[in-house]
């Protein structure tokens, strides 16, 4: 099993886990959150500002680890509201090609830091 880690997304400060691992050329990232690298903050604003966010930290991690997001096989998503799902669908669709990857999306009482969205994927390199 190989360890990812890059600066161009948010490290794991407050948990102990890798960004990502990769084993059998298949990549596994951590749940990412709405956190922007430079400042180390979880962005304000809406749900599509910090799923945006994450997705392009979920993307920094793929990318150093050799894949992309166009090979994203599958994305766990969790929200604290369920309201907020149309709009971060809204913001979701925009950053897969067809065919989408498979999804989970869960709703939870409450996420680290409190934010209302984390997500995770899995890639093939």
């Amino acid at each position: 099993m190989q360890r990812i880690a890059t600066g161009k997304a948010p490290y794991a400060a407050i948990a102990l886990h890798s960004q990502a691992v990769v084993f059998n050329n298949v990549v596994y990232t951590s749940g990412q959150l709405g956190i922007d690298p430079a400042t180390g903050k979880l962005l304000e604003g809406t749900i599509q500002h910090r799923v945006r966010q994450a997705l392009k930290n979920v993307q920094a991690v793929l990318e150093a680890a050799g894949s992309s997001m166009k090979k994203v096989l599958r994305v766990t998503i969790w929200v604290t509201n369920a309201a907020d799902i149309p709009l971060m669908n809204e913001e979701y669709i925009k950053h897969f090609q067809d065919p989408k990857p498979v999804r989970a999306c869960v709703v939870v009482k409450e996420l680290a830091l409190g934010t209302d969205i984390e997500l995770e994927a899995t890639a093939w390199i």
